[in-house]
């Protein structure tokens, strides 16, 4: 549930930025004076530790789940949690990585 939760929320925030940028609204005198950059290094760096914190709930879920005493094995899709953890994972990274490439333009200026 959590990790809907934080793909779908992390969803939104992406299309907002994308609409930001899309339309130049960065650009309008009103908003000038906001540092959209910072925006988007706060949120890469917001988002990287709750993907990885749930890229690791997941692939500790997926070892018990392919446990054959466990009492609910056979009604979960085996490797299901292992595709989330690999996709957290990844996301952790790039969310890391953009963020770091960010703020190094930030502070180069």
């Amino acid at each position: 549930d959590a990790y809907l939760f934080f793909s779908i929320v992390g969803f939104i925030i992406a299309i907002f930025i994308y609409i930001v940028r899309l339309f130049n609204v960065t650009g309008l005198k009103a908003f000038s004076k906001i540092q959209f950059n910072l925006f988007i290094i706060l949120t890469d760096f917001v988002w990287v530790l709750p993907t990885f914190i749930l890229a690791i709930v997941s692939a500790v879920r997926e070892g018990s789940i392919r446990d054959p005493f466990y009492l609910y094995s056979k009604f979960f899709n085996q490797g299901a949690f292992a595709s989330a953890s690999v996709f957290g994972f990844l996301c952790s990274i790039l969310y890391a990585v953009d963020g770091a490439f960010h703020l190094i333009k930030q502070v180069r200026g």
